[in-house]
C-alpha cells in the first residue's frame, strides 16, 4: 500500500510542478533529555523543489492524511523543525491533493 501510494504521490507532485530531488532521505535530529543529548534520525518520504524552493513531502492515506490527526501533525512538525522550513507538503493519496501545511513558530 505504501509503495503504491508513493508512486501516486510522484505523479501528483510532478503534475503540480514539483521536481523530486530525493526520496526516503535520512537526516539527523536531536533533543536533550535531562541535559543529555539524544540523537535520532528523521526520514521523510520526499524532498521536492518548485520555483527554487525546497520542501519535505510526506505521503499519507486514509484518516492519517488529515492534519487533524495528531500523529501526522506531530510528524510533519518534526520534519519542519529539523529541516528548518516552516512549510511541509502533505500528500493525501485518497483525495489526490497536495496540502501545503505552514507552521508559525
Amino acid at each position: 500500500r505504501g509503495r503504491k501510494g508513493e508512486g501516486i504521490a510522484v505523479k501528483l507532485l510532478n503534475q503540480e510542478g514539483y521536481k523530486i530531488i530525493d526520496k526516503q532521505i535520512t537526516f539527523p535530529g536531536f533533543l536533550f533529555e535531562n541535559n543529555k543529548k539524544i540523537e535520532f534520525l528523521v526520514k521523510p518520504d520526499f524532498i521536492v523543489e518548485k520555483n527554487g524552493e525546497k520542501f519535505i513531502a510526506e505521503v499519507k492515506t486514509g484518516a492519517v492524511a488529515l492534519i487533524q490527526n495528531r500523529n501526522t501533525r506531530r510528524q510533519i512538525l518534526e520534519y519542519s523543525y529539523f529541516n528548518q522550513n516552516k512549510t511541509v507538503l502533505l500528500v493525501d493519496i485518497e483525495s489526490r491533493k497536495i496540502k501545503k501545511i505552514d507552521f508559525n513558530y
